[in-house]
């Protein structure tokens, strides 16, 4: 079964800030069954994570919706504001323009090197970020942007394709200890045979005759 919390509020006269004292009943309505979670929860040990406890409910906890109803009885015709967007002056929508939806997308692709790489060269916005974006994409994604980057104007595409060749070059390093280690294991290097050796026989073989 669904319940909804159902408000009445009856109007005799024109109220011009109507919409937002109908968002201040909701808002109440839904602080106060916060409070009663709240309350029950702390009784009933309920909270466990840090998350719940920063909260003060689960979850698993719902709030019933709040619709309040607003009934004129006046003769003259409502030209009050019925919704929150119609009271709120926005003149210019390119000042709500910014670079976070950008920084944002990188963060949620940055769990995973391919999409991050395939974010960033698809998008040309990564490839001119302003200074404070680059400032927060370095702590955000623990990386830091070139000198060569940031003469480039804040083009990330360099920056990830740096990253993952930082990340190419570890996986090898890794990968010739881990070989290393197995060779002196079975006994076919010496123990004292290191990776400077090891480099050295790869740099001989390398080189063009």
């Amino acid at each position: 079964m669904c319940l909804a919390v159902i408000g009445i509020e009856n109007q005799t006269e024109i109220n011009y800030v109507m919409s937002v004292r109908g968002m201040l009943y909701d808002a109440l309505n839904y602080a106060s069954q916060i409070a009663d979670f709240k309350k029950a929860n702390h009784t009933e040990k309920k909270l466990k994570t840090s998350a719940e406890f920063l909260s003060g409910i689960t979850s698993e906890c719902r709030l019933k919706p709040v619709i309040t109803i607003v009934l004129y009885w006046g003769a003259e015709k409502w030209d009050a504001p019925r919704s929150l967007h119609e009271i709120c002056e926005i003149s210019d929508n390119h000042m709500f323009q910014t670079e976070l939806g950008t920084a944002l997308a990188a963060v949620q692709a940055s769990g995973d090197k391919s999409k991050l790489y395939a974010l960033v060269h698809s998008n040309p916005a990564y490839q001119k970020l302003d200074t404070d974006t680059m400032k927060l994409l370095s702590v955000l994604l623990s990386f830091k942007f070139s000198q060569e980057s940031e003469k480039e104007g804040g083009n990330m595409c360099k920056a990830v394709e740096e990253l993952f060749q930082e990340g190419i070059e570890r996986g090898r390093e890794e990968g010739r200890e881990e070989l290393l280690s197995k060779l002196k294991e079975f006994g076919y290097l010496p123990g004292d045979f290191d990776i400077k050796m090891l480099d050295a026989a790869d740099k001989i073989t390398s080189t063009p005759q």
